[in-house]
Order: structure tokens, then C-alpha cells, then sequence
């Protein structure tokens, strides 16, 4: 893994893990430790990142759907209006027939 301070190919992987689990690495030209989450979004995160990955799937997905039951109910309440329309005229033939 390259360094992300000096982007040095001549790193090696340190034997010691994370406190989440993630590989270490020291780079051999700057000597900066570093895992694969530095430099990212995910760095100061506290969970894993298949967690953080999960969570925004699903929170995604709730969204999504969110706005398609919006939509959706847009669709209904205009139906539901424009029958009520046709309801009411159709009753108004019947009592003049």
C-alpha cells in the first residue's frame, strides 16, 4: 500500500492491528505509520467500515423509499380527488334521471 503522506512505494505492513482491526503500515522513506482508512472519510470513524457501509445503505434505501411513498401518495390523494369529482357528478345524473 502506498504511502498517502509521500505516496512512496517502500512501505511494509507492521505486524500490529488496529484498535477496529485494520492492517498497519510504516513507510520506509518517511517513516509515517498509516492503515488503510488514513487520508479518508472513514478514518475517524469508531466502526468498521462494512458497519458504516450498511448503516448508509439502509438509511439510502429508507430515504428512497421515503420519496417514492411521497410520490405515491401525491398520486392517490389526485386520484382520490379527481374520483370524488366523477362520484359527485355521476350522483348528480342519478338525481336528475
Amino acid at each position: 500500500m502506498d504511502c498517502p503522506d509521500c505516496q512512496s512505494k517502500n512501505t511494509k505492513k507492521i505486524n500490529n492491528k488496529t484498535a477496529s482491526g485494520y492492517e498497519q503500515y510504516r513507510c520506509c522513506k518517511c517513516h509515517r505509520q498509516y492503515n488503510e482508512r488514513t487520508g479518508t472519510k472513514l478514518n475517524l470513524i469508531e466502526y468498521p467500515t462494512e458497519v458504516v457501509m450498511i448503516a448508509v445503505h439502509y438509511y439510502l434505501l429508507q430515504t428512497r423509499m421515503a420519496v417514492l411513498n411521497n410520490e405515491l401518495h401525491e398520486h392517490f390523494r389526485r386520484w382520490c380527488k379527481s374520483f370524488a369529482i366523477a362520484n359527485d357528478e355521476i350522483m348528480e345524473v342519478k338525481k336528475v334521471a
